[in-house]
């Protein structure tokens, strides 16, 4: 009776303990995906624009068009706060300035917010106008001309193994328009070259501040381009977003 008594005893307590002590339960690690803000030129529809934000969605990207054209942006519409990368498009509105508070929160998105910042081109074909003063610290390229037609991007060998490379042909060609000209110098952070286009530089990227910048001599939409369409231009960005992230 006595071994009974206590074997029912040692089973209520092991029983109490169980339904006391609560198991621990693992719960995957929710991955973060970047937001991107595409700031478009002449049109939110635009089939590569899209194109491009189709690309960077399928890519597990949060993406937004802005509320209005680059010629209109005045960092409100949208504001920056929530986003991770901005890619910044004027291949079909280079005769029209930014206003100033837009240039002002995309530097400060930069230099404080720590985002990464993409720009194209006509940027440096404005600057050389005298416009853009505001955030010249993220135009990467000077001008001394401009073109349009097949070009050949080509990496630079030194940065082969760079993670903005990754996936990306050692040399490859599409049909834009384009900057002539080479990297800016900086007094401080310079830029590193990452492809070439002939004897210009044609990807190339600077860390600002807390962010980054990256900067493609190719004009997007100018002249109804499909460059945006461009698998590998749309990895370029792809893997900016990521390296920078």
């Amino acid at each position: 009776l006595n071994h009974t008594r206590f074997i029912l005893v040692f089973l209520f307590i092991s029983w109490s303990l169980n339904a006391q002590v609560a198991l621990p339960t693992f719960h995957g690690v929710q991955k973060s995906y970047p937001s991107v803000l595409i700031i478009w030129d002449d049109s939110a529809t635009n089939t590569h624009t899209v194109a491009l934000k189709t690309a960077l969605g399928n890519a597990g990207f949060n993406v937004t068009m802005s509320n209005t054209s680059e010629t209109s942006y005045d960092g409100t519409n949208p504001a920056l706060s929530n986003f991770n990368a901005v890619i910044h498009l004027n291949g079909t509105t280079h005769s029209a300035e930014m206003p100033n508070a837009g240039q002002t929160a995309l530097v400060n998105f930069v230099n404080t917010q720590g985002g990464i910042y993409f720009h194209s081109e006509w940027l440096a074909y404005q600057a050389g106008q005298s416009k853009y003063s505001t955030m010249s610290e993220l135009i990467l390229l000077q001008r001394s001309g401009g073109g349009e037609g097949n070009l050949t991007y080509t990496e630079v060998s030194a940065q082969s193994s760079h993670r903005i490379l990754e996936n990306i042909p050692s040399s490859f060609s599409f049909n834009s328009g384009y900057n002539v000209g080479t990297a800016k110098s900086f007094g401080s952070n310079p830029v590193t070259v990452l492809m070439t286009h002939s004897s210009n530089d044609a990807v190339v990227i600077r860390s600002y501040g807390n962010g980054k910048i990256m900067a493609m001599n190719n004009a997007g939409n100018y002249a109804s381009k499909t460059t945006l369409s461009n698998a590998n231009i749309q990895q370029l960005y792809i893997n900016a977003i990521e390296w920078a992230n």
